[in-house]
């Protein structure tokens, strides 16, 4: 858990710019994993 933390953190500006790109994908995975739990 805290190392994910630091993970997310360390990798800010990174993860700024993929997030930015592929969004919409990572919606798509999270209302998926909703839908599956």
């Amino acid at each position: 858990m805290v190392k994910m933390f630091i993970l997310l953190s360390g990798l800010k500006n990174l993860k700024e710019k993929v997030f930015s790109e592929n969004k919409a994908a990572i919606l798509c995975r999270l209302v998926l994993a909703s839908n599956m739990d």
